[in-house]
C-alpha cells in the first residue's frame, strides 16, 4: 500500500481520522508534528520561538522526505504543509493526498489556541490562515472528505474511495 497524506486545517480531524483509518487498512498511523518533536527535541512552539515559520517548514519537509522513503503509513501532516510545492510533489510520489474539510466555526469551537503557534496572538485568525491555505488544499488533493459526521464513517469513505 502507498502512503496516504492527510491534509487539512488544524483541528480538522487528521489525526483521529488517521488513527482509525489505520485500523481499517492495516497500515500505520504517524504524526508528521510528532515526529518533528521527537527529532529536535523540543515542541513546535518552541521550534517556532526559535527558527521561525520558515525554519519550522525546513525541518517539516525534511520529515517528510524521511517518512515518504516508507510505504504502508497513513500520515497525519501538519496543517500548513501544503505551503510547499516540494511536499505536494514527495506526496503525490509516494501515495495519495487525502484533504479533510471541516467547518471553520467548528474548528474555532475546538482548537486549544495556547498549543497552535499560529493562532497565539488570536484565535480568529485561523479564517486568515484558512484562506491563504484553502486554495492550496484544493488545487492538491486526490480525495477530499468533510468531516461532518463521525470519524468512523470518515475513515470508512477514504478507504473506499481509495479502494483500499
Amino acid at each position: 500500500m502507498n502512503n496516504i497524506y492527510l491534509t487539512g486545517m488544524m483541528g480538522s480531524g487528521k489525526s483521529a481520522i488517521g488513527k482509525c483509518l489505520a485500523m481499517h487498512t492495516g497500515g500505520e498511523f504517524v504524526d508528521t508534528d510528532t515526529l518533528i518533536e521527537q527529532r529536535e527535541g523540543k515542541t513546535i512552539n518552541e521550534i517556532f520561538a526559535e527558527s521561525g515559520e520558515g525554519g519550522f517548514r525546513k525541518i517539516e519537509t525534511d520529515v517528510l522526505a524521511q517518512v515518504s522513503k516508507r510505504n504502508g503509513l497513513i500520515v497525519s501532516c501538519g496543517g500548513g504543509v501544503i505551503l510547499s510545492d516540494t511536499n505536494i510533489v514527495l506526496m503525490k510520489d509516494t501515495g495519495s493526498i487525502v484533504y479533510i474539510e471541516r467547518a471553520i466555526e467548528e474548528i474555532i469551537k475546538d482548537v486549544k489556541t495556547e498549543t497552535r503557534p499560529l493562532l497565539q496572538k488570536d484565535g480568529t485568525n485561523i479564517r486568515k490562515i484558512f484562506k491563504k491555505r484553502k486554495a492550496r488544499y484544493e488545487n492538491s488533493y486526490d480525495v477530499k472528505v468533510k468531516n461532518t459526521g463521525s470519524i468512523e464513517n470518515a475513515a470508512v469513505f477514504i478507504k473506499n474511495r481509495l479502494n483500499l
